[in-house]
């Protein structure tokens, strides 16, 4: 399985709990005009990586995140699902914790997102308003889907 991704932050303290391996996943469904990751959000091919050249090179690292783990931001990483659960999956197998950034608007109740579930210890969900209205006008799109999340 490839993703196409912008960077990989190999010591991160902000992107969830303890000090995590971060992937940024490449593209988004939204464009906000606040957006702080634009190069990352826009939906061009940027870099491909294989979930194993993943795991690989955060078991290299794995000793600095005793008590954090790996987390998958983006751009909305949730366009590239099917990467996330196979990676999330063979993570662990080394007892990794998982964390995803997302602004949650494209949750559905699918099969995918119950699969998605049972491997994800935390969802980091990204609000972009507090209603519809504001949700709007800031990224043109509701947050309906993020709250039913």
């Amino acid at each position: 399985m490839i993703a196409n991704y912008h960077s990989i932050d190999t010591f991160s303290s902000v992107d969830g709990p303890g000090i995590r391996y971060v992937i940024f996943l490449q593209g988004c469904n939204m464009l906000c005009k606040f957006c702080h990751n634009v190069d990352v959000a826009l939906n061009v091919k940027n870099k491909q990586i294989t979930v194993d050249e993943v795991v690989n090179d955060f078991l290299q690292y794995q000793s600095f995140y005793k008590n954090g783990g790996i987390t998958v931001s983006g751009g909305e990483p949730l366009l590239q699902i099917d990467f996330i659960i196979e990676l999330f999956k063979k993570l662990k197998q080394y007892n990794v914790h998982t964390a995803i950034q997302t602004q949650g608007t494209l949750f559905s109740k699918n099969i995918k997102y119950y699969e998605l579930l049972k491997v994800t210890d935390l969802f980091i969900v990204d609000l972009k308003g507090v209603d519809n209205e504001h949700s709007l006008k800031v990224c043109n799109k509701k947050i309906d889907k993020t709250l039913e999340f």
